[in-house]
């Protein structure tokens, strides 16, 4: 019965870390397309060579 519950409780702690991880990378994702699409309207209304290096890096990453 100890060793039952131990795994089950190794195993929950598992799949809770696993679901952090992936709604870290996720949130992520989520920001960098956040961020591309708000330099791309920035780089629409002015184009300057700011912008375009801030795209550059961004895309780099």
């Amino acid at each position: 019965m100890f060793e039952v519950s131990t795994i089950k409780t190794l195993f929950d702690s598992k799949s809770q870390e696993k679901i952090h991880r992936f709604s870290a990378v996720q949130l992520l994702m989520k920001l960098k397309k956040i961020t591309k699409r708000i330099l791309k309207k920035i780089h629409f209304r002015k184009k300057k060579k700011g912008t375009d290096s801030l795209l550059a890096s961004i895309n780099y990453c």
